[in-house]
């Protein structure tokens, strides 16, 4: 068995080794624990109770550190914040992992153990996870620019199918209409006294037309016919209820003594006279008129309003 042999300088760099380690980790984690002040002191705007105008001041004249670095700092533990053991890692290692997205990050905590791995190990990791990263992101993209050149395929063919199925179609349509051309033209030609006919009764559909037009411009002027006379009724039966009403406000002014009132027999015959005359009328021109549904329907409601009139009369 051999026996190692210690001498004092062996010894000495033991120990230094060992110091130096510790001095480092904890001033890794006095770092990280700085940063996280540092973090609040920004976030909560603290520096100015302490008469500074911003934080990149406060940095540089009361921690004498440079702004850049502070941001750098702060940036880094933001981006680390769901990394486990965060405060015993180290400024470096958190620096690493900041460089990678959230999902790595949850990926290498569960393949590495971060407070026993060295800063270079982790660096490899780290490059290696983003690699595959980068390889995966092509790989994504050009299978997407597969996918797309293969749309652009399909839809080119559904046009070039759509243009194939509508120039059938045409073509179809086409070779009708030739075909009924052809017919027509055959039939014309083997039957010619059909053509004479055919004139003749292009000449006679055009005197119809022509004796429809007539019909028409004399439907019109009946109309207007009718219109005109029950104008000049309506103002003669105007006139008239005019004069009675004259009448009856001279009869109302006159003195008592010397008013000659009729018998309700009579003023009744003043109003009905006049009454049935303009009804007669109005059914004559119901009789004549065009759209007869709608005025029997008018007159119907008349007479249903006279009867409600007169029942609320007796």
């Amino acid at each position: 068995m051999e026996v190692t042999v210690l001498t004092e300088q062996r010894k000495t760099a033991i120990e230094l080794n060992q110091k130096i380690i510790l001095t480092a980790q904890l001033a890794q984690k006095n770092l990280y624990d700085m940063c996280v002040m540092l973090k609040q002191m920004r976030d909560d705007k603290l520096y100015k109770e302490l008469g500074y105008s911003n934080f990149g001041e406060y940095c540089e004249q009361a921690v004498g550190m440079k702004r850049s670095n502070a941001y750098n700092y702060i940036a880094i533990i933001e981006k680390v914040e769901n990394v486990q053991s965060i405060g015993q890692i180290g400024m470096t290692k958190l620096s690493l992992l900041a460089s990678l997205s959230e999902i790595q990050q949850e990926e290498i905590q569960q393949t590495v153990n971060l407070e026993e791995t060295s800063v270079r190990e982790l660096k490899a990791e780290c490059d290696r996870l983003k690699a595959a990263n980068k390889k995966a992101e092509s790989n994504l993209k050009s299978l997407q620019t597969e996918l797309d050149n293969e749309k652009k395929s399909n839809e080119e063919l559904m046009s070039l199918r759509f243009e194939k199925e509508r120039a059938e179609m045409q073509l179809k349509r086409t070779r009708e209409e030739l075909d009924a051309a052809n017919d027509k033209i055959t039939s014309l030609e083997n039957k010619p006294a059909e053509i004479e006919i055919a004139i003749q009764e292009d000449e006679e559909g055009k005197i119809a037309k022509t004796r429809v037009k007539e019909l028409e411009q004399q439907l019109s002027e009946t109309k207007s016919s009718h219109a005109n006379a029950l104008e000049t009724q309506k103002q003669q039966y105007q006139s008239q209820i005019n004069e009675l009403e004259t009448q009856l406000e001279q009869a109302k002014n006159k003195p008592a003594e010397t008013i000659m009132v009729s018998s309700d027999k009579e003023t009744f015959k003043a109003y009905y006279l006049p009454a049935v005359n303009a009804f007669e009328n109005m059914l004559k021109f119901v009789a004549d008129c065009s759209d007869k549904d709608f005025c029997v329907k008018k007159t119907e409601k008349l007479l249903e309003i006279c009867r409600e009139k007169l029942g609320e009369i007796t």
